[in-house]
């Protein structure tokens, strides 16, 4: 599945424009559409993306489609937002994503979160568990710094710590970007792989067994030993890291979740 722009138009001119300030005053930025009812969907981007990727069109134009509130927004250093890149830390993106949930209308919220958006989805569920129904996590990237970007840049990791900066190719969204060795410290603060972890909400994961960014086992472990409600892991035979194809699968599953909130 490829989303189709052309065909968002018309459903979503109800989206508004918004701006809000990020923990340090700069503006976070991104699209609402609220029906005032039910739940409000909150997709969070992966790194490096940005609320206007494939996934996060088509989730909102599924939303218009339906009748349901939806919220898309860039995180600080990405698209629309203010910030620098270079200045990226995983504390600072949850500091944004828990900016939006304060934010957004008082309802049961529903997060997509991709790639890195899913472990700053898991970890604002944490934090803010009165307000999260539900978890649908694409690819999470838990741990990404240790774990797939590691493996990704193994033989620049020594140069990367004794410089303290380094640019770096990028091999899914070209170009460059350049990032501070200190990120990688103050991801460990976030670990959700070697502790107890307990969530309040259902959690649906969607992971391609052909992913080669994010291993599918970082998944598997973090099903095993999460406490929640409920979750469960859909392995995706064929499926890479954007899993762009899961998107109809995904769908189905929200729908699921705005019948539960039917009439509420």
């Amino acid at each position: 599945m490829r989303y189709d722009a052309t065909r968002s138009t018309l459903s979503l001119q109800h989206e508004r424009r918004f701006s809000l300030a990020a923990a340090n005053g700069q503006a976070l930025k991104g699209y609402l559409q609220d029906t005032g009812r039910g739940p409000v969907g909150v997709f969070v981007h992966g790194f490096r993306s940005t609320c206007a990727g494939d996934k996060s069109l088509a989730l909102a134009h599924s939303a218009a489609l339906h009748g349901r509130s939806w919220l898309r927004f860039d995180l600080r250093g990405h698209g629309g937002s203010g910030g620098d890149f270079r200045d990226f830390r995983v504390s600072a993106a949850l500091e944004d994503v828990l900016a939006v949930l304060d934010w957004c209308p008082p309802r049961p919220v529903v997060i997509i979160g991709s790639s890195l958006g899913g472990w700053l989805a898991v970890l604002a569920a944490e934090i803010r568990p009165e307000r999260i129904a539900q978890l649908v996590l694409i690819a999470p990237a838990f741990n990404f710094l240790d774990e797939g970007f590691a493996a990704l840049f193994s033989g620049r990791m020594g140069t990367w710590r004794a410089r303290g900066e380094m640019t770096f190719d990028d091999p899914f969204a070209g170009g460059q970007f350049t990032m501070a060795y200190a990120v990688r410290a103050d991801a460990r603060r976030f670990d959700v792989m070697d502790r107890d972890l307990s969530l309040q909400c259902p959690v649906d994961i969607y992971h391609g067994e052909q992913d080669q960014v994010v291993s599918i086992g970082l998944s598997r472990r973090f099903a095993e030993r999460v406490d929640a409600p409920g979750v469960v892991l859909h392995a995706m035979p064929g499926g890479d890291h954007r899993l762009i194809h899961a998107v109809p699968l995904i769908l189905a599953s929200l729908a699921q979740t705005w019948e539960t909130y039917a009439g509420e």
